[in-house]
């Protein structure tokens, strides 16, 4: 699923967010100024326009959109 990131994920690293502890979710690219990379390292600083591609379950994709408010 592709799912933008919130502004409150704005200026924090995939480390500092934990998404595969937290959510069981794995994030297996990010897209930046319309393009897709697959290079997801965990000190990638997330900015406004990016999004990223997780591969889980559908109640965890859920959990992680829930907690965007």
């Amino acid at each position: 699923s592709k799912i933008p990131i919130p502004q409150k994920f704005v200026g924090k690293t995939i480390l500092d967010l934990d998404i595969r502890r937290k959510f069981g979710l794995n994030i297996i690219a990010i897209e930046h100024d319309g393009e897709i990379s697959t290079d997801v390292l965990p000190d990638h600083v997330f900015k406004d326009d990016n999004a990223i591609f997780v591969i889980g379950s559908y109640d965890k994709i859920r959990q992680l959109e829930e907690s965007f408010n």
